[in-house]
């Protein structure tokens, strides 16, 4: 689960340092970087596997 507020403190400081890049990326780099800290505003269910990380952060292969 992600504290909105949070992600939209990370999205706004994310549209500050990059203000032309596509809002869909934007956001992608403000949850990613809110879920790689592990910090406030992210709370699991039950702690994720490595795999399940990396796919939350990486985003399914046929994205890329």
């Amino acid at each position: 689960m992600l504290d909105l507020a949070y992600v939209l403190d990370r999205y706004r400081e994310a549209r500050e340092l990059r203000p032309d890049a596509p809002a869909g990326e934007v956001l992608r780099e403000a949850v990613t970087g809110l879920i790689a800290d592990d910090g406030p505003g992210v709370t699991w269910a039950r702690p994720p596997t490595p795999a399940q990380r990396r796919l939350v952060q990486d985003g399914p292969p046929e994205l890329h």
